[in-house]
Formats: structure tokens, C-alpha cells, sequence
């Protein structure tokens, strides 16, 4: 007899995502009180491009919550956090709850935690971008924290020649787009 469901067993035997993850810059982590278990989930993203290069998971909890962390690792795992993505939650708690089901009610904690890990970690990355923002220049992307000087250096390079490449270079312009206009100007200054 499995000790674990069908669904959870695969995705324990074949996890390869268990442990940190070699220079990770996004790092957030999920509790669930009522068994006393928590995980952590690590992400190595690529700057500027917003790719997530690597993920892993640590967790205390049991094979639900190791089961539902690597397959959210698996799906973070080349994820492109551009867009509204960077700025929103990243794992969505219905379609991981979907992919593991039949799931037993009392072990709904163990992927809730893991889901709120991931979006911490979401978040984490978020900071780590404003974070990298020092001194007197104008920030321009507030999402991004990606500065006027940034955006005014792709354009003289040529490596941005319009709104929709300075997003995919650098992301500003790529959430919630207030900053749109502001990088418009920036692109038609002579």
C-alpha cells in the first residue's frame, strides 16, 4: 500500500528541485501553524531579464508539502517574471491544488504554504529590484525601480529604441505601465 496519493508519490520520486539554490536573489518562505511544518522557496532570477534560471525548496513539512514544492518549483523553473507577473502573485493555489488532487482536506495547509511561499518569494524579488536603486536620480519604473538614467543610457546604446523594447530589456514599462509616458519621452528626445 502508497503511503501517499498517486499524484504525490510522482512528484516525490521525481523531484529534483529539493534543496537552496546556488545564488538565489529571491527567497520566500510559508508556514502552516496548525502541523508545526514550514518551507522555503528559492529562486536565482537573471537581471534584467526577469528569467528565473533555477528554483528549489527546502520544507520540514511532510511529502504533501514536498510533493506540492516541487511541482511549483517546476513551474517557476524558466518562468519569465515580466509584466504584471513581477508585480502580482506568480503561483495561483486552485491549479496546484487541481494538478494534486484527489487531496485529502486536512492537508489543504500543506499547499497553501508552499503557494505562499513562492508569491513571498515573488515579492522578495520585487524588493531586491528597489533595492539595487541608490541615489539622486529619477526613478521612472516604481515597479522595477528602474531609474531615468537607466532608460536615457538603452536609448543612446541603441539597445532600446522604443516603449515596448525598453520593457523587454530592462522591464520598466512592463506592470502597471504609469511610467509608460514617461519612457515615451525619454525614447523621443533628440
Amino acid at each position: 500500500m502508497q503511503a501517499y496519493p498517486e499524484k504525490i508519490s510522482k512528484h516525490l520520486l521525481a523531484s529534483t528541485h529539493a534543496g537552496n539554490v546556488a545564488g538565489a536573489n529571491a527567497v520566500g518562505r510559508g508556514a502552516a501553524f496548525s502541523c508545526g511544518s514550514a518551507v522555503e522557496i528559492s529562486m536565482r532570477v537573471a537581471t534584467p531579464s526577469g528569467q528565473v534560471e533555477a528554483a528549489g525548496f527546502r520544507t520540514s513539512g511532510c511529502g504533501f508539502a514536498a510533493a506540492a514544492a516541487e511541482l511549483v518549483c517546476q513551474k517557476l523553473a524558466g518562468l519569465q517574471l515580466t509584466g504584471r507577473s513581477a508585480a502580482k502573485k506568480i503561483v495561483d493555489l486552485p491549479a496546484i491544488v487541481e494538478e494534486l488532487e484527489p487531496l485529502l482536506d486536512e492537508r489543504r495547509q500543506c499547499i497553501e504554504m508552499v503557494v505562499e511561499a513562492a508569491n513571498a518569494a515573488a515579492e522578495d524579488l520585487r524588493v531586491h529590484f528597489f533595492d539595487e536603486f541608490h541615489g539622486e536620480k529619477g526613478l521612472i519604473c516604481t515597479c522595477f525601480g528602474v531609474s531615468e538614467d537607466t532608460i536615457e543610457q538603452l536609448v543612446k546604446t541603441g539597445q532600446a529604441t522604443d516603449v515596448e523594447s525598453v520593457a523587454e530589456v530592462c522591464r520598466a514599462g512592463s506592470a502597471c505601465g504609469a511610467c509608460r509616458m514617461m519612457i515615451q519621452e525619454i525614447v523621443d528626445e533628440p
